[in-house]
């Protein structure tokens, strides 16, 4: 208690020194202002209920030249404008305290659509991309979502090699390719008979997500449903 409220003195201390300014416009106050938030592109309207594409008929063609390995993918926001903002402010400004503002939106996804699962797992990074960076920004999402949902959180998947960054001009099949194989199951007997929510800061083509979804059900899960802050339409 008393080590608490030394470190309760301690952020006090530092929040008037250096008080948060908001990442998206720099007002003083959070590092994510409730204006700000309030005006976060939506990933809404018309989309596809596996991969959550903007879709404008009854089928969607990505899932139909390649159907994913999970049962859904559901994404809070869409990738433009101010979040791409704030996710790299997250990933490469060592902003991890932006982890529970940003999982607040995905908890209400998961919440308005329905979704159950019994584990929740974070897309892994390598050691040494972990070590240079300091945290997993999916670790630390999937930690938030574990406590607003009450749900276990597992370090159960791996990586099984390095895939390397996936290049912005490749296509869907080149991405695929890149992280084929890429991650394994460390603790089977965990995912086994399991609904596993796996959980990223970003969805682009989806073959992160895939992969690990594919690297889940191989090694026993009943069902992999994957969440995102964000997904690149």
């Amino acid at each position: 208690m008393v080590g608490l409220t030394l470190s309760n003195i301690g952020n006090a201390a530092l929040d008037i020194l250096y008080p948060p300014r908001c990442v998206v416009c720099g007002c003083h106050g959070d590092f994510l202002c409730a204006n700000c938030f309030g005006k976060l592109p939506q990933a809404d309207g018309p989309r596809c209920d596996v991969c959550w594409l903007p879709v404008w008929s009854e089928s969607c063609r990505a899932c139909t030249e390649h159907q994913p390995a999970f049962t859904a993918l559901r994404s809070a926001l869409r990738y433009a404008e101010d979040v791409r903002t704030l996710v790299h402010a997250f990933k490469y400004r060592g902003l991890s305290c932006l982890a529970p503002l940003l999982a607040a939106p995905m908890v209400d996804e998961l919440v308005e659509a329905g979704i159950e699962a019994d584990l929740i797992v974070a897309v892994p990074m390598t050691g040494m991309r972990q070590r240079q960076r300091g945290y997993n920004q999916a670790s630390l999402l999937a930690r938030e979502l574990g406590r607003a949902l009450d749900l276990p959180v597992s370090d159960a998947l791996g990586r099984r090699r390095f895939a390397g960054q996936q290049a912005k001009s490749a296509t869907a099949d080149e991405r695929r390719r890149n992280v084929e194989g890429a991650f394994e199951v460390s603790k089977p007997e965990i995912v086994a008979g399991a609904r596993v929510l796996v959980v990223d800061d970003i969805a682009t083509t989806g073959a992160t997500l895939d992969a690990c979804a594919r690297a889940l059900l191989n090694a026993g899960a009943q069902e992999v449903i994957a969440i995102t802050l964000a997904r690149e339409d």
